[in-house]
Formats: C-alpha cells, sequence, structure tokens
C-alpha cells in the first residue's frame, strides 16, 4: 500500500473511533491503545502510559497514569494499574473505583494511592514549612527595628504636623519630645561638662546626643530592649560622641547603678510603660544625689491603653512625693492633643510610602498603633514634670 493510502486507512480509522466512542472516554483509549497494537506498535512494553479515570467525587474525575509495563501479565488484570503508578489531579480521602473503566480499581489500590499522595503532600507542607523558617531565620530584627528611624514617611509626618514644636533631634516615632519639651529640660538639669546625667529609657539615645554635643555632659542611658540600646551604642560612634555617652540594657526599676550616682536624672515619655512605677521612683531617689532633679514627660492613662500597650495609671504627684521627692513642676504640655493627633494622621495618610521604607512587620504595627492611639486620648494626658530629691 502507498503511503498515501496508509495515511486515508488511519484518518478512516480515527473517524470510526470517534464516532464509536468520546473522545477522552475509557473505550475511546482502549480503542486507541487496541488500534495501535492491531498495527503492530502495541506490542507488550512497548506503549510507555495509558490513563485512566477515577472519579473523586460527583461531577469531577482523576486521571490515573500508569506505565503498560506495571499491567499484570493475566488477561483479567491486565488493565489493572499497580499501587506504583502515578497519581495526577487527585484529592486525598474522595477516591471511589473507577466507574466506566474496564475494570475498576480494588479497594486496596486505591489505599496504597491514598497513601503515595498523603506522603507526597506531606512531604511538600514540610519543605514549605522548612523554607519559610529558612526566610524568618535569614530577616535581621534589627535592620527591621532600624528601618522605622530611617523612614523619611515617618520623620515628614512629625515635622508636617510639629510645625515650630518639631524638634530636629528627635528620632520619631519612638522620641515624642517637643522643642519646648527640650527647652523645659535643659532650663531644669541646667547641664555642663561637670554633670553626669542619667537617661531612663533612653531608647536611640537622641537627648543624651544632643546634651552631649551642646553641653559636654556625660549621660549614661538604659532602656530594656536591646535593638535601641544598639542603635544608640550605633549613633553615639558615628556622631562621634562615645567618650560623652554610654547605653546599656536594663530595668529602670532596677538599674544596677550605684546610690547618689548621678547629678541629675530625666525620663521622655517611658514611665507610662514601667509596671511598678512606685518601685521605679524609688529607684531614681536611690541613684540620685541629695538636692538632685528629676525632670522629663510622661503619660496619666485613666484607662490601660491597648495601643501602646499600657496600664492605668494617674497617680503621679502621690507616687512622687512617696518616693522622697519634692514636686517643683507638674503641668499639661501645651496643645500635645492636636499635635500627636495631627502626626497619627499624617502617619496613616502616607501608608504606602511607610509601607515601602520600613521592613518586616514593623511597619503593620506602625500603623496599627497609629490608627488605635487617638480614640484613646481622651483618657489619657501628657504631662510634664520637674522634682527635686530631698535632702
Amino acid at each position: 500500500m502507498s503511503v498515501q493510502g496508509l495515511g486515508r486507512v488511519k484518518t478512516q480509522r480515527r473517524a470510526n473511533c470517534r464516532e464509536k466512542y468520546p473522545i477522552g472516554s475509557p473505550l475511546w483509549e482502549r480503542e486507541q491503545h487496541t488500534e495501535l497494537r492491531r498495527r503492530g506498535i502495541g506490542e507488550a512494553g512497548s506503549l510507555p502510559f495509558a490513563r485512566f479515570h477515577v472519579f473523586t467525587r460527583p461531577g469531577s474525575f482523576a486521571s490515573v497514569w500508569r506505565r503498560t509495563d506495571d499491567f499484570r501479565s493475566t488477561p483479567k488484570n491486565r488493565h489493572r494499574p499497580r499501587p506504583s503508578a502515578c497519581l495526577k489531579g487527585a484529592r486525598a480521602g474522595h477516591f471511589s473505583a473507577a466507574v466506566g473503566s474496564p475494570n475498576p480499581l480494588s479497594l486496596r489500590e486505591l489505599l496504597c494511592y491514598k497513601l503515595l499522595l498523603w506522603r507526597f503532600l506531606n512531604l511538600a507542607a514540610r519543605t514549605k514549612h522548612r523554607r519559610s523558617q529558612e526566610e524568618a531565620m535569614s530577616v535581621d530584627p534589627y535592620q527591621i527595628y532600624r528601618s522605622a528611624f530611617g523612614s523619611q514617611a515617618i520623620r515628614s509626618a512629625w515635622a508636617k504636623s510639629y510645625g515650630d514644636q518639631f524638634w530636629e533631634a528627635s528620632d520619631p516615632p519612638l522620641s515624642q519630645a517637643t522643642f519646648d519639651d527640650i527647652k523645659f529640660l535643659i532650663q531644669r538639669l541646667d547641664p555642663g561638662t561637670d554633670s553626669k546625667l542619667a537617661d531612663l529609657g533612653c531608647g536611640s539615645g537622641c537627648v543624651g546626643r544632643y546634651l552631649a554635643k551642646e553641653f559636654g555632659t556625660h549621660v549614661e542611658g538604659i532602656d530594656a530592649n536591646p535593638l535601641v540600646i544598639r542603635l544608640a551604642e550605633e549613633l553615639a560612634a558615628s556622631s562621634k560622641m562615645t567618650q560623652f555617652l554610654l547605653f546599656k540594657t536594663g530595668d529602670i526599676s532596677n538599674t544596677g547603678w550605684a546610690e547618689n550616682h548621678f547629678d541629675g536624672v530625666f525620663s521622655m515619655d517611658v514611665l507610662l510603660f514601667v509596671a511598678d512605677k512606685r518601685a521605679a521612683l524609688k529607684e531614681v531617689a536611690r541613684i540620685l544625689k541629695p538636692g538632685g532633679r528629676f525632670v522629663g514627660t510622661s503619660w496619666e492613662l485613666r484607662k490601660a491603653s491597648a495601643a501602646l500597650p499600657a496600664p492605668a495609671f494617674d497617680e503621679y504627684p502621690s507616687a512622687l512625693k512617696d518616693a522622697g521627692f519634692t514636686i517643683e513642676v507638674y503641668e499639661e504640655t501645651r496643645d500635645w492633643r492636636n499635635l500627636l493627633t495631627c502626626a497619627l494622621g499624617a502617619l496613616v495618610a502616607s501608608e504606602g510610602a511607610v509601607r515601602r521604607e520600613v521592613e518586616g512587620p514593623a511597619a503593620a504595627m506602625l500603623l496599627a498603633w497609629a490608627r488605635a492611639r487617638p480614640p484613646e486620648l481622651e483618657h489619657s494626658r501628657r504631662v510634664r514634670f520637674c522634682v527635686q530629691r530631698n535632702m
């Protein structure tokens, strides 16, 4: 037979098969398999794969592929795949007997398929979990924390909102000190080259760096967060002020400093986070020289804050007196509510820029604080104080 004649025969056979069985059906594939064998191509082992449809749930089926050399040799089981066959498109736990296939799968074979698929999915899940752990370990928490202080969007939000009250040396959002706050601190502490001051809850150390640069004052800072201590030390080194500045990680309720060690102590917006404020104030009195001053700002909270978080406390005057201080100034800071509300609103308005500049979960935490804090301000009051240790 010529090549053209052979081609016409093949075309006619395909057409007859399509008319007899729907394309893609198990019987259609079996007919294709039989035709190839009839043409001498389908001897045992010559066809690499064949496919059967296994119904997994009503209206859906999976394709079961198996090698032809996995067929059992007996005529009864020649179209039944062995458990080593590959499985595609199926979901574990939804197998039933093959409907419409020449020979349904046995229960034992289906259980084998389910076991193989479960092992594959379990391996994939473990691999994904291991990769997520490796990615988490590769992220540096310090770099995430530091990116918030280097964000131009955050600094711009504070600068525009605070206006002439924005203190250029501050590091928002951790430092919310205004120009008036720093002016008040300098007037009350009267820092000089022979002064030794303590910064409780120093954060990035911006106040200490300013006093060291402008007045040559020696400042020792303490903070519970080791990340901000690392940041403070790096900023002190970059500003070439390490001879005046010393920072350490610790608890301001138990600083470890000697008694009567400092000429003055200051703390900016940190006392509200301390669990035992009365113990912290007694520690301040212990490390302060008799007659020395304790100056700073804090927040009175009539209700516990979920945004910060911080416990409720508004009894600073009585706690200061009980710790051995004489109150010289205790007053509400000027225009604090409007300044903070505008700054937080500007921060939320710059959400896109903040998420680009601040790494990891720090951006989400910062924006969540900016949204949750304003409704709590009606139960808050920002105050500044200057107290002197009794002789």
